[in-house]
C-alpha cells in the first residue's frame, strides 16, 4: 500500500509562493527519487499543498530524511511562514492518461 505525506503551506508572500513552486519543481524529482507522485497544489495566493506519495513506508521514511537534511540548507525554508505536516496511507489512487 502506498503511504503519502501531504504538507500544508503558508508562504511570507505570494512571490514566496512562487518560487517556491519553481524550485520544487526542478529539485523534488532529484531529491525525492522514492516518490511515485510529488505534487504542489496552490490554495490561495499565499498557501499551497505539498503531496507526495511513496511506495511504501521505508521510501517515504528515506524520502522524511532526505528533507529533513536540506531544511538545514536549503533557501526554501525562509520563504514559509507556517507548515504543518500529516502522514497517511493512500487509500485511493488513479493515474489516468500519465504523460
Amino acid at each position: 500500500m502506498s503511504v503519502a505525506n501531504v504538507v500544508s503551506m503558508e508562504f511570507e508572500s505570494a512571490q514566496a509562493l512562487q518560487d517556491f513552486a519553481v524550485r520544487y519543481n526542478e529539485v523534488a524529482p532529484v531529491h525525492y527519487p522514492q516518490a511515485e507522485i510529488i505534487m504542489f497544489v496552490k490554495t490561495d495566493d499565499q498557501s499551497g499543498l505539498g503531496i507526495s506519495i511513496y511506495p511504501s513506508e521505508e521510501a517515504r521514511e528515506a524520502g522524511n530524511q532526505q528533507r529533513n537534511q536540506e531544511v538545514k540548507t536549503t533557501e526554501m525554508v525562509p520563504l514559509m511562514k507556517e507548515i504543518f505536516r500529516v502522514k497517511g496511507d493512500v487509500m485511493v489512487k488513479h493515474i489516468i492518461n500519465p504523460k
